[in-house]
């Protein structure tokens, strides 16, 4: 019965993934896409229901946890201010985990990319074409201080040699973030 159990959530997190690919190829905010937006959100928003399905049953299981992409989905759905909510709860778990054990890599680590996700959020919420001018600039700062933090992270692990493929390519995503609200924020503030 455990065995069953474990290929049926496997094989959800698999699906999940899969429905993410699809809507990034359908219509993606970050990447070449078909322009099927609507078709994107659409799995998106499937991929979200199986993650939040998984993550009801196993609220403790942290690889579910870090399999979810929960916030990236909720940003791509137009959720951004629920990711930043879920991201902050993570962020406070994650520090409290590496104040016990701060030679804990991983933890520290984890902090970095959760960082990373927070700065992801914040532009979200910038980028939202209904915001005023006033909250778009300070949802800009916010994403860039985010930014600024994870990438402090990252560079620590960066410099010692520590990041390869996917985590190496996700410090050069936080150095774009970064630049990307220096921009929106010098052309907000005319600097």
């Amino acid at each position: 019965m455990a065995t069953h159990d474990f290929q049926h959530r496997s094989l959800q997190v698999e699906l999940a993934a899969a429905y993410d690919k699809i809507g990034d190829i359908q219509g993606g905010r970050y990447a070449n896409h078909l322009g099927q937006r609507q078709k994107a959100r659409e799995g998106y928003r499937k991929a979200l229901k199986i993650r939040e399905a998984l993550l009801s049953a196993e609220p403790a299981n942290v690889s579910v946890r870090r399999q979810g992409v929960v916030s990236e989905i909720l940003i791509k759905t137009g959720r951004a201010a629920e990711s930043i909510e879920l991201l902050k709860k993570s962020l406070l778990t994650l520090q409290e985990s590496f104040a016990h054990s701060p030679t804990d890599k991983i933890a520290h680590f984890r902090i970095g990319v959760v960082q990373a996700g927070l700065g992801k959020g914040y532009a979200a919420l910038a980028s939202d074409e209904k915001s005023s001018a006033t909250k778009s600039l300070a949802n800009w700062r916010a994403a860039r201080s985010w930014f600024q933090k994870s990438q402090e992270i990252h560079k620590s692990f960066f410099d010692a040699g520590d990041l390869i493929g996917d985590d190496a390519a996700r410090y050069e995503l936080v150095n774009n973030g970064i630049k990307t609200c220096d921009a929106a924020i010098a052309r907000l503030t005319g600097k």
